[in-house]
């Protein structure tokens, strides 16, 4: 398998360049080469091109960096700040560049699908946990599971977000199924039943999250909510 470290084809330059070409394009679909509305002068608007181990890990460091506080605010659903957007712009081309060079990694577009979400963009959000769902094998080590359930998360929260609750229920089924521990997956399916009108099923799972973890937050509030004698949908 292909690493950062020790690329497994003997031409891989060639075809790392070809990818690049290949996700520029597909990712101008969704926006991924809009400019941002540079109201930084110093925003990184193309998609660097990682000749390197280290300049992937100086490029993979400088994401983190930049993504913590806002994908932290994001996990919270709270609306990022002005800097945590100019962050996030100056994030999206590096992670591409990610892509581009280690291309086997599919865990990058997690990343890519979890920065678009907190950017409230939805529909490029699915559009990055399709392409996970593609890569990611069937079965794999705890981290892979690890991986596609948050993926199947994001897609789940931002299915809810585009109103297709069916959709993101069953996303949330999905993320719940591979992290049966999780009381935030728990949370995430049962916010979409409640908007199916399946309001027992979104208590059972309610109740199984909070067993699970007490004090988590979003699902005592829903819960909450839910057992109040007028409910407006809206969780």
């Amino acid at each position: 398998m292909a690493t950062p470290e020790q690329p497994a084809q003997k031409n891989a330059p060639i075809i790392r360049s070809l990818l690049l070409t290949m996700v520029v394009a597909s990712l101008a679909v969704y926006g991924g080469l809009r400019s941002c509305q540079q109201d930084d002068p110093n925003a990184i608007s193309e998609i660097p091109t990682i000749r390197s181990s280290a300049e992937y890990n100086q490029i993979l460091d400088r994401v983190e960096r930049l993504t913590a506080a806002g994908l932290e605010r994001s996990s919270r659903e709270e609306s990022l700040s002005k800097a945590d957007r100019l962050a996030m712009q100056q994030a999206e081309p590096l992670i591409k560049g990610l892509i581009a060079y280690d291309y086997q990694r599919f865990t990058h577009y997690l990343m890519l699908a979890k920065l678009y979400f907190a950017n409230e963009k939805y529909l490029e959000a699915l559009w990055a946990c399709n392409q996970l769902f593609e890569r990611a094998p069937a079965h794999g080590t705890p981290e892979v599971i690890a991986a596609v359930a948050e993926t199947r998360y994001v897609a789940s929260r931002s299915y809810y977000f585009e109103r297709q609750y069916l959709e993101a229920a069953a996303e949330g089924k999905e993320a719940v199924k591979r992290m049966p521990q999780s009381a935030e997956y728990m949370w995430a399916e049962a916010a979409a039943r409640v908007q199916l009108e399946q309001i027992e099923e979104a208590k059972l799972l309610l109740g199984t999250a909070l067993f699970l973890e007490p004090n988590h937050v979003k699902s005592r509030s829903l819960l909450d909510f839910l057992e109040k004698p007028s409910k407006v949908k809206n969780p």
